[in-house]
């Protein structure tokens, strides 16, 4: 199947509108509709509000209200972010370079962002991007060197560090072949990277939605129960957290690699759209709870 994607080149092509790069051999398929970019732009908004509140939300609970004492203040969702000076300084660096990466991303995908007069902004934006995703990696194994095994066990040990090489590699596959002027590659790897760059926030969102929705089992005290290898119940024993431990990227990885391969048949725009509605009713549903645990804490 030719790999279809849709982008915004430089030059007198890039100023008419959205063009298709056909990734492949050469095929009959029609470009895709404007109705796509439509779509990609209303879910980006959607997006971008909760991810944003989020963002928000993390650093005054680690940085403003939990600063003070990190051994104690930082191990409210996971044990052990803040426990020693060095645990908290990769925690601390992999969640302020992750913020941006989980927000900076957006912009990088959209077709506005290549036009000429955005080049520049998008390159700048591009290297930031980079940069950060290795300073999180960084901050995420430096964490989980001196943890040795998460809250979910050797298996969410295992899945975030797969995770990890592949956000640094992706992102740094995405750089490399922009430097090469590789354009239809590059765009390839940075759809990828920006999965990887979102997927932070897609675990969290199906973390809450599995509470929410009882697919997982509830988290209170005796589920958050810290045993002698630094894992948790709620995260170790339950058959959904186990399977998001993977999904959250895995999952993320799959839909863009649909996406690039996915001839342009009525079909696929039905699963297409299909995809926007379910991505928006999680993040209403997510956008809720977030709300919710916001005014509880103000008040």
């Amino acid at each position: 199947m030719d790999a279809l994607e849709v982008a915004n080149a430089p030059g007198t092509d890039a100023e008419n509108g959205p063009l298709v790069k056909k990734l492949g051999p050469c095929s009959e398929h029609e470009e895709l509709k404007d109705g796509f970019q439509t779509s990609w732009m209303i879910m980006a908004g959607i997006y971008l509000v909760p991810a944003t509140a989020w963002v928000m939300s993390v650093w005054l609970m680690y940085f403003v209200a939990g600063i003070d004492d990190p051994a104690e203040n930082w191990n409210v969702l996971l044990p052990n972010l803040g426990a020693t000076t060095a645990r908290a300084v990769c925690m601390g660096l992999h969640f302020v370079t992750g913020s941006v990466i989980t927000l900076a991303g957006v912009w990088q995908v959209l077709p506005v962002s290549k036009r000429p007069e955005w080049l520049p902004t998008h390159r700048t934006v591009g290297r930031i991007y980079v940069i950060c995703s290795v300073l999180t990696c960084i901050g995420g194994f430096g964490f989980i060197l001196q943890q040795h095994i998460l809250a979910g066990g050797w298996p969410m040990s295992a899945a975030f560090t797969a995770y990890g090489c592949c956000v640094v590699a992706f992102a740094l596959l995405a750089y490399w072949t922009a430097r090469q002027k590789d354009i239809a590659a590059h765009r390839r790897w940075g759809l990828r990277s920006f999965a990887m760059g979102i997927a932070s926030f897609v675990y969290r969102v199906m973390l809450i939605l599995g509470v929410r929705l009882q697919f997982s089992m509830h988290q209170d005290e005796t589920t958050d129960i810290v045993d002698a290898h630094g894992t948790t119940k709620f995260f170790r024993e339950d058959p959904y957290n186990q399977f998001i431990a993977w999904f959250f990227f895995v999952g993320s990885l799959g839909v863009v690699e649909w996406y690039l391969r996915a001839p342009n048949n009525l079909l696929n725009q039905i699963l297409l759209f299909c995809f926007f509605a379910v991505v928006c009713v999680g993040l209403a549903l997510f956008s809720a709870w977030l709300v919710q645990r916001l005014m509880s804490h103000s008040d």
